[in-house]
């Protein structure tokens, strides 16, 4: 397995923009190709685990950092916005020649990516989804409000800065630590101080429309993908169980699994990482048959 990055610069609103996309190549000539999207605070550092595991299944993985996230530039801060998270992809899917390929998306990430294979002008092979919100709104969001909060602050130690974080996180137990666990991953230096790496004007521009709406069943409506939703049976925070997800007409190309946690847990773990390699080894499993 080989993995190296591959700078893309994409235009928005007239202003050219640098984005990192991470790419893992399998030690074989790749037969398919799988974009991972990252959740709002997010960076495509987060998926190495699972992309390295599906690039030994002989996947040809894609993970690029939003603008704003990670290693990629910064834009004016009114440039944050839902139009130019799809052009940022379709730019990387036409780089990279992802005309065909599976989409797996996480928490936020797997609103923008059924939106995206809304827009698609044909079906993508396979969708999946973890911790897909029923119906979601920034202002209802006290995980995503906390991760914007982290952004405003800085600390002299990564220990310092998750000590703060505790009191903002609405995570308790086992489901902090692993919160926790998650962003000490993320944290990076600048100068003498750590940071998390995202920019605050992100959760600032959702502020101005924190009472939009997410209507999953109109998304779910408009797909002609095969979709998998990975739900934890309940995402603190998110307020979302998985027996809510029964008053939503999922379709006949979608299936529903409930595992333990997909969501707010480094990908380090097994509780994130073999239920879903499983499911691609199982998907894999089906189009072979």
């Amino acid at each position: 397995m080989e993995r190296f990055s591959e700078p893309l610069m994409i235009e928005v609103g007239g202003v050219h923009s640098y984005v990192h996309v991470a790419v893992f190549e399998p030690a074989l000539e790749a037969k398919r190709s799988v974009l991972l999207i990252h959740d709002l605070a997010g960076r495509s550092d987060d998926f190495d685990p699972l992309a390295q595991q599906l690039a030994k299944m002989g996947f040809r993985v894609i993970a690029a950092d939003f603008p704003g996230r990670g290693k990629s530039a910064h834009l004016p801060p009114d440039h944050y916005s839902l139009r130019m998270y799809m052009n940022a992809l379709h730019a990387i899917l036409r780089t990279h020649a992802l005309e065909s390929c599976w989409v797996l998306g996480q928490g936020w990430g797997s609103m923008i990516a059924i939106l995206l294979e809304n827009l698609i002008a044909r079906p993508f092979p396979n969708v999946i989804l973890l911790d897909l919100p029923e119906s979601w709104t920034y202002e209802s969001d006290q995980i995503s409000k906390a991760w914007g909060a982290l952004c405003e602050i800085d600390a002299e130690n990564n220990d310092a800065f998750v000590l703060a974080a505790k009191d903002l996180f609405p995570m308790q137990g086992q489901s902090l630590v692993n919160a926790c666990e998650l962003l000490s991953e993320r944290l990076r230096p600048k100068g003498d101080r750590i940071i998390l790496p995202v920019d605050k004007h992100i959760f600032h521009n959702l502020e101005q429309s924190a009472t939009k709406r997410f209507d999953l069943a109109a998304a779910l409506a408009k797909s002609r993908s095969p979709i998998n939703v990975l739900q934890s049976a309940f995402a603190a925070g998110r307020g979302t169980r998985t027996s809510e997800f029964a008053s939503v007409n999922l379709g006949a190309n979608i299936v529903m699994t409930s595992v333990l946690q997909c969501s707010q847990m480094s990908w380090k773990e097994k509780q994130m990482l073999l239920p879903t390699v499983g499911l691609f080894a199982s998907l894999l499993e089906e189009m072979i048959a």
